[in-house]
């Protein structure tokens, strides 16, 4: 190992605050690159490595999924590696090993899945071509590599102020000051536009992104605005460089930023008209979004990938549903023509047909668990006490991959790997009970961050396997006040009451059943 590549780095100082990058995960990669028409390898036994892992935090929740890969994590920050191999031990995992190592001496494929998420756009040209080669030549004949990296024009907007915190912080020595005076002199610019109004677009670009930097850990704003590298490009730039050492774009992590058909139909077909292949066609639509961001999966230029997507392609995958019941939609019955209506992320989902409404309301009542596509069918046809028809599931899947476009469903390959149902003893993930009892921000069983509330932080530590409801509502009596759980209590006694425990009982049971829909309860 070089000692260039080893010496103490930005991010021992600083290190990062990360979290899980859900469309990194090698479920996630598997189930897209199949839906292309590509066999890649099962995650439930394969090897995975993350260049740049920082303390580990997006690989534990993939080591807890998979017992049976070979998970290795690299990273060029010693501190954070020494953090992480605590929690890796505290919490026992066997298949897990983090490791204080550049991606320029990685020499031990094949790794049948690569990630390498906030690291391309922040390193110098020479490690950006270490990161490409190793995809290239450790990347298992059928492996998928995801790389997420900032791109224009999207970053045009931000580099004037990168600039400007770059030019004022290098005044001053410690990270700690920088970053403070990079805060200032944000605030100054916007107080310079118009704290409220003014200064036209430029104005409203800079209030917008100073509420957004508002909002960031310091160590965000540290390594993205005050680093010496951030280089954003344009996509098809980065296209250019994959095909240059032999690889392809397969596709972006999320799938529905891919499908110009998400525009209205008049900017689709001009997009059509004037794209002539799949990167200037993403391109055009980068420039359409003024996008910044990418998340790009990338594989070996054989076996070909095919794009088409027909219902087909769904037979041997699962889906699970991301979308909930639109309460301020018109009342509706499922064996009749009226409207079903479903939402996610204000996109709406209305469907008039009873089987497809039978389908999207039985993957809603089975959240947070998911179905395969035949017995999908099958659930939905008894729901509607009808006889099945030969284009039943071509419907249903049709429909699905209608559903995926907008990012309103997820298609995996595997069962999940959490609770669908609560325990008599429910128990929730350790990592998140740990990551409960020292902040508000815990990771799930899904892959995503999930801010608690304050109930949320008193309940999750006790989830244990230990405690059943009345053994739940009994220690949370004694360590919550009535008003934290929004109820009257005029009682004697507080703690241990057995009144107040029957009242809060239900207001325990609704918590678990949100607690079990984000993804944090063990499967038992």
């Amino acid at each position: 190992m070089s000692e260039t590549t080893l010496t103490p780095t930005r991010y021992d100082a600083v290190p990062y605050i990360g979290g899980t990058f859900q469309e990194s995960h090698p479920e996630h990669l598997a189930a897209l690159a199949r839906l292309f028409g590509m066999p890649a390898p099962d995650p439930a036994n394969a090897r995975i490595l993350e260049i740049g892992c920082a303390h580990g935090s997006n690989l534990l929740g993939i080591a807890q999924a998979y017992p049976q890969a070979t998970i290795l994590g690299i990273d060029a920050s010693e501190v954070q590696i020494e953090q992480g191999k605590e929690t890796v031990k505290k919490l026992g995992y066997k298949n897990l090993e983090l490791r204080f190592q550049s991606v320029t001496d990685l020499d031990e494929g094949p790794w049948d899945y690569i990630l390498c998420h906030g690291v391309y756009s922040w390193v110098p040209p020479e490690v950006q071509q270490a990161i490409m080669d190793v995809i290239a030549k450790q990347l298992s004949p059928n492996g998928v590599a995801y790389i997420s990296y900032n791109v224009l024009p999207g970053w045009y907007g931000r580099l004037h102020v990168r600039d400007m915190m770059l030019f004022h912080a290098a005044l001053f020595e410690s990270s700690e000051d920088q970053i403070g005076q990079a805060r200032a002199i944000l605030g100054m610019l916007t107080r310079a536009v118009g704290e409220e109004e003014g200064g036209g677009a430029y104005g409203e670009a800079t209030r917008s992104l100073q509420k957004s930097l508002g909002t960031q850990y310091d160590s965000y704003l540290f390594h993205e605005y005050l680093s010496p590298y951030n280089e954003p490009i344009y996509f098809k730039e980065f296209a250019r460089r994959v095909d240059e050492v032999g690889l392809q774009y397969m596709g972006d992590g999320e799938f529905s930023s891919m499908l110009v058909s998400n525009f209205p139909p008049a900017i689709a077909e001009e997009v059509a008209v004037v794209a002539q292949d799949l990167i200037r066609t993403e391109q055009y639509m980068d420039y359409l979004r003024n996008r910044g961001f990418r998340k790009s999966l990338i594989c070996h230029k054989e076996p070909a990938l095919d794009r088409s997507l027909t219902w087909k392609d769904l037979q041997n995958l699962r889906v699970r549903a991301l979308y909930k019941p639109d309460t301020d939609a018109d009342p509706w019955e499922l064996n009749d023509e009226s409207m079903g209506a479903w939402i996610r992320n204000e996109v709406p989902l209305k469907v008039a047909a009873p089987l497809v409404k039978a389908m999207l309301h039985t993957l809603e009542q089975i959240r947070p668990a998911c179905m395969g596509l035949e017995e999908l069918v099958l659930a939905s046809q008894a729901l509607l006490e009808q006889e099945p028809t030969e284009h039943d599931t071509e419907e249903c899947a049709t429909n699905l991959l209608a559903c995926f476009a907008k990012d309103l469903i997820q298609i995996r390959i595997h069962p999940v790997p959490w609770a669908t149902q609560i325990a008599e003893k429910p128990e929730a993930w350790v990592h998140a009970r740990g990551q409960a009892a020292d902040g508000l921000v815990v990771t799930s069983l899904m892959h995503t961050s999930v801010r608690l509330d304050e109930f949320d932080r008193v309940l999750l530590p006790l989830l244990d396997g230990t405690r059943d409801l009345h053994a739940l509502a009994l220690e949370a009596s004694e360590n919550m006040s009535p008003e934290q759980f929004s109820i009257q209590w005029t009682g004697p006694d507080l703690g241990g009451s057995p009144m107040l425990i029957e009242l809060l009982k239900p207001g325990i049971q609704k918590q678990l059943e949100r607690i079990l829909r984000l993804g944090l309860l063990m499967p038992h």
